[in-house]
Order: structure tokens, then sequence, then C-alpha cells
């Protein structure tokens, strides 16, 4: 289960409708423009009703909530799918500025895009290059990676042929 499955599956156990509501409603639209007034239009109560829901549950602003959520987004993006440019996947998140993408990625990990990047690019040697024991032990790696979520079945059945 990933990063952002974990914290979505904590924040159903929020008895808070209208604040599910928000939630939902950044969901379902993270890629595009999203204001307060949004919000709380998309809820049905006032701006001040959403802010002081976000700060009594969550601890946060619901601005903030909008942007670590598409960071933590991001940074999944950024994993499986490494030849997207960091530029796409900053788009396709919410952001309209790498640069402001850049500096709340920062912020959030301590560590750039690209060096996340860099850091969490996954490898998959051929079976030539490893000896039969290693390459049994990766296969075995690799079907947990895709029991988890984290591979497909084409990288799984390209990692095992």
């Amino acid at each position: 289960m990933s990063d952002i499955e974990k914290k979505l599956n904590a924040l159903s156990q929020i008895n808070d409708s209208h604040l599910q509501k928000c939630i939902q409603y950044i969901i379902g639209h993270f890629e595009e423009e999203i204001s307060l007034s949004h919000l709380a239009n998309a809820v049905g109560i006032s701006e001040w009703a959403v802010c002081r829901r976000f700060q009594v549950h969550l601890g946060v602003s619901p601005m903030k909530w909008v942007w670590c959520f598409r960071v933590h987004l991001a940074s999944e993006c950024i994993i499986l799918t490494p030849s997207w440019s960091l530029t796409d996947i900053s788009v396709l998140c919410g952001f309209n500025s790498l640069a402001h993408f850049s500096r709340l990625f920062k912020n959030q990990f301590d560590i750039s895009p690209t060096d996340f990047r860099a850091k969490n690019q996954v490898k998959f040697p051929t079976s030539s290059q490893l000896q039969a024991d290693k390459y049994r032990e990766f296969l075995f790696d690799s079907q947990l990676l895709y029991e988890q979520g984290v591979l497909d079945k084409a990288a799984l059945a390209a990692i095992s042929s």
C-alpha cells in the first residue's frame, strides 16, 4: 500500500462528512486549480467552516493539504513513471510552475525531485547479469513488489522473461 493510500485510509476514519466531501473533491480535481472558495462551494459550507474542519481534524489549512497531497502524488509518479519528465509530472499533479513544484517537494522531503528520482530509480537486471540464486531472489522480490502494487503485470512479465 502506497503512502498516499495509507493516508487516505486514515482519513476515511474521520467522522466529518463535509471534510470527507472536501477531500473527495480535491482527489477528483487535483490537476485543476483549487481554491478555498472552490472547496466551500463544492461542499456547500462557508470558507471559514472548511478551514476550521481541516484545522481541527488534520492540523493544517485546506490549501496546505492540497499542496501536500499533490507533492506526495508526484513522488509516487516519479518512482512509478521514470520515463516522464519532472515538468510533465508537476503539471499532471496540478502545479503551474516547475519551480513551485520543486520548492514544495524539497520542503516536504528534504530532497530535490531530481535527486529523489535518482535515489529511487529502479533498475532491472537481466538474467545474464545475475547468478542463478540471485536471479531467483530477484524474481521473488519482484513478485512481492507486484503484490504490493509497485509493479504492474507488464513490468513483472518483463522481469520474469
